[in-house]
């Protein structure tokens, strides 16, 4: 979940990324209003039947700016294939590429297609960040590609793009869950509680719904690891539908840069789990390593934990603080009075049977202890 899964607040990111991908009832509620990251578009050469006298010079620019880029993204096509066969290698030249890449746009900002290339640019930083903390494990490399990546976004346009929403929340789970620096985290935090707080969208707009979900977000995770006290309230309706639109996303997006995770996403996006298949799912959900993220990616494969006990564990292992999980509960309740709506296939709370629904409804009682 591309998020989610922000976040990739992680809930509000969800749905300022994922709206596209949701069911109509949900995307209804809340719809991205990101902005459009086509390229620049080029000056045309002639106005009204008449050739522009820079325009032999503008073509001539434009095709030295394609070369040099040319030049860096070419070589690189071959080391995607890394990926798969040597994981730290692919990440040793991908960062090698990323730094090649920024010197380029850096010594050519004035072409007018560097802007849209540097945002691509911060998005590949940041998930190269997770697929360093998820499939390599290696927390201290993702820190330091996430506040790369955040020192990139800080120059980009407009306003919304340096809040750097994923990158920040990105940072603090790691700092939090990988490296247990509380306060590291708490900064990050604060840090985009602030900058989310002085961002002014229309107070009608969904960016605005998307903020308020962030604010929630920011304010509980502070909260609880200040004071440690968990969160026992509901939750507003804007982190509701932010996390309905997750839940309808599920872990497309997020399983990319995360083996663990991908080995179960593979089958389960695809086909109902066998009977004969549920403890070996269950085994490895519980092996994946903390993070507010796995609420996200995997509540529609939750019943697989076979008891409420298990789940509430597995809850409270990936979110302590509690209000992505309340979140995700009501966005579930949410989903449920909206109706069946679109086309669902694999494990999902769509698709989920009678006794999962039952289960799940236990495990709710037993992890907010109603």
């Amino acid at each position: 979940m591309p998020v989610l899964a922000a976040v990739r607040f992680a809930l509000a990111v969800a749905c300022a990324h994922f709206a596209p991908y949701a069911t109509s009832a949900v995307a209804a509620a809340v719809q991205s209003t990101a902005p459009n990251r086509a390229d620049a578009a080029a000056a045309p050469d002639t106005a009204a039947g008449t050739a522009r006298p820079d325009a032999q010079t503008s073509a001539a620019r434009r095709e030295v700016f394609y070369a040099g880029l040319r030049s860096i993204t070419g070589p690189y096509e071959a080391i995607r294939g890394l990926r798969e066969t040597d994981p730290a290698r692919y990440v040793t030249e991908t960062d090698a590429y990323i730094g090649r890449l920024a010197d380029f746009l850096q010594a050519n900002a004035d072409a007018p297609q560097a802007s849209s290339y540097a945002r691509d640019l911060a998005k590949t930083t940041q998930r190269l960040g997770s697929f360093a903390r998820f499939t390599l494990h290696d927390a201290p490399r993702a820190v330091a590609l996430y506040r790369r990546a955040i020192a990139m976004r800080e120059k980009l346009e407009p306003a919304q793009e340096k809040m750097a929403l994923d990158e920040h929340a990105a940072l603090a789970d790691t700092l939090r869950f990988d490296l247990r620096d509380t306060a590291g985290a708490l900064a990050e935090y604060r840090a985009l509680l602030a900058s989310v707080a002085a961002f002014k969208p229309p107070d009608d707009s969904p960016d605005a719904t998307i903020m308020r979900a962030v604010m929630q977000w920011c304010r509980a995770e502070i909260a609880f690891l200040a004071t440690d006290q968990r969160f026992s309230r509901t939750p507003g309706m804007e982190a509701v539908v932010a996390s309905a639109l997750a839940i309808d996303f599920g872990a497309h997006g997020m399983a990319g840069e995360d083996a663990p995770l991908a080995v179960v996403d593979k089958v389960l996006i695809a086909r109902l789990p066998r009977d004969d298949e549920r403890a070996a799912f269950a085994a490895q959900l519980e092996a994946l390593s903390p993070s507010q993220t796995r609420v996200l990616a995997t509540f529609n494969y939750l019943p697989l934990l076979g008891t409420p006990d298990r789940i509430a564990r597995y809850l409270r292992k990936h979110d302590p603080t509690g209000f992505v999980t309340r979140s995700m509960f009501a966005g579930w309740q949410y989903l449920e009075r909206e109706g069946p709506g679109g086309n669902h296939v694999g494990m999902d709370v769509r698709t989920w049977s009678g006794a999962d629904r039952a289960l799940m409804r236990k495990a709710e009682a037993a992890t907010l202890q109603r």
